[in-house]
């Protein structure tokens, strides 16, 4: 299971290291739907549940022309978000259930990005050539 965010944003495949106009936040947010795509392409190759992504508890996110930004206080608990990540970790009634987002502790769509079996492959031929 992987531990991701509601805070999405699309890779750039022509600058995937931020060379031009890094923000901190574009790049959270970019890896973050880059790590669900990864998790989801992952997901047919491991064990059940390891292909899971989950956001265990959300900041309020707010978006301007940059894209989605996070601040704010939080939404949930850290007792919620520890609850979240043990259910979606331990509970024997999600057995062999793999590839989903959640939000929390309920399965919800993420940007649809992540759902591209394209998108998948081609941050996994990434990945692969820059930790050869």
């Amino acid at each position: 299971m992987l531990v991701s965010s509601l805070g999405q944003a699309p890779v750039d495949f022509d600058d995937v290291m931020l060379t031009r106009g890094y923000q901190g936040t574009r790049a959270y947010c970019r890896s973050k739907l880059a790590q669900i795509a990864f998790g989801f392409r992952l997901a047919g190759q491991l064990d059940p549940r390891r292909g899971n992504c989950h956001e265990p508890a959300p900041r309020n996110v707010h978006a301007d022309k940059d894209g989605p930004h996070r601040g704010g206080h939080p939404i949930d608990s850290l007792e919620r978000g520890v609850a979240a990540t043990t259910r979606l970790a331990a509970d024997p009634e999600l057995e062999g259930i793999t590839g989903v987002f959640y939000d929390r502790d309920h399965p919800a769509p993420p940007a649809p990005w992540a759902a591209d079996p394209e998108v998948q492959e081609r941050l996994w031929q990434l990945s692969e050539q820059l930790t050869a």
